[in-house]
């Protein structure tokens, strides 16, 4: 895991007109930058890219987004492997989080589920009047034994 810090490091260390010229051949109009289109067959530039806001539009196929999309997009790779390439050209080193919470974390995460579980599989338990019918005819319905009921703690919210 990328921590969100490190990616916005990234982005921000990645000028988009820079990242988009080294793709496609980019012009500067005015304050923006245009460009022919690599997401359709263009013949007049319709893709504008705001080099303040750091974003870029087409307005022909309506592609839009920040230097990390356009990376992805145009090479057809996933988010963290535009986040690896756009940390390459820049120069930064990718140190990824384990995103392990600490071991005590996770037992107060596993209680918590456990006692959600233990109240949903006794409401099940303790149906009762026409709801009672109504939920039984569907466990029949869906084929589910009794006794799998209680093996894989089945509830009712």
């Amino acid at each position: 895991m990328i921590p969100s810090e490190k990616i916005n490091e990234i982005s921000q260390a990645n000028d988009i007109v820079d990242v988009i010229a080294s793709y496609v051949a980019v012009k500067k109009r005015g304050k923006s930058f245009l460009a022919l289109c690599p997401f359709h067959p263009d013949k007049n530039p319709s893709m504008t890219i705001s080099p303040e806001k750091q974003v870029y539009h087409c307005f022909s196929c309506k592609a839009g987004g920040n230097v990390i999309s356009f990376v992805m997009d145009y090479e057809k790779i996933s988010f963290i492997e535009a986040v690896e390439k756009l940390a390459e050209r820049a120069g930064i080193k990718i140190e990824r989080s384990r995103g392990n919470a600490p071991r005590e974390d996770i037992s107060k995460l596993y209680e918590i589920n456990k006692t959600a579980a233990q109240y949903f599989h006794n409401n099940l338990a303790n149906i009762s009047g026409g709801e009672k019918e109504f939920i039984n005819s569907y466990i029949a319905k869906r084929g589910i034994k009794k006794n799998s009921l209680t093996k894989f703690g089945l509830g009712y919210a």
